[in-house]
């Protein structure tokens, strides 16, 4: 199994092992992982949330990686979900500093309404994890998408088409992990 994980063209199926010209697909996904950058991840992360919340009986809007000025002011009770480049934790001075921002102010004005305004933040020991099942979901869909210059059998084919579908299941209960915070305007 370890040379399975560090070996690049040793595959195997159950009890059988074996070299071959295509990659092992485990491998692949891991280095394609490693070339994936933060600003794809964070773009996926904010495509997954925009698909997950949604305005309902508790929000009238749900404002998903949209800049606190383009938040309307007016009465109705709004749901900013923070960026997930800001984590909510024990040192989230980040955090603090950008929900306060959104509270105070509506771009160059003052917000009036800043008791209608509801955070939904991401838990900073969790989030890396939620980065990490984000990077998973993207490296197996490239490895996907590829499957015809990676010429590959059908086993691999199989084995993508498994490690698509338990990452993206794993993606969903990342997601549901980190952003737990829910975050109001209080006054002391």
């Amino acid at each position: 199994t370890r040379l399975v994980d560090r070996l690049h063209y040793i595959n195997g199926n159950d009890d059988r092992w074996w070299f071959d010209t295509r990659p092992n697909l485990r491998r692949e996904m891991e280095e394609r992982k490693k070339s994936i950058p933060d600003e794809a991840v964070y773009a996926h992360i904010i495509d997954e949330l925009r698909t997950a919340i949604r305005p309902g009986p508790n929000f009238d809007g749900v404002h998903v990686g949209v800049p606190h000025q383009d938040v309307p002011d007016d009465e109705s009770l709004r749901l900013i979900v923070v960026p997930p480049m800001i984590a909510y934790g024990k040192e989230s001075v980040m955090c603090t500093k950008h929900c306060l921002e959104a509270v105070a102010r509506r771009g160059d004005k003052p917000r009036v309404h800043q008791n209608r305004i509801v955070f939904l933040a991401a838990d900073g020991d969790v989030l890396n994890r939620f980065k990490d099942a984000v990077r998973t979901a993207l490296a197996w869909q490239s490895i996907s998408d590829d499957t015809g210059r990676l010429n590959l059998d059908q086993h691999q084919m199989r084995q993508t088409d498994e490690g698509l579908a338990r990452a993206s299941k794993d993606l969903v209960q990342a997601m549901h992990d980190a952003y737990k915070w829910v975050l109001s305007p209080s006054q002391d």
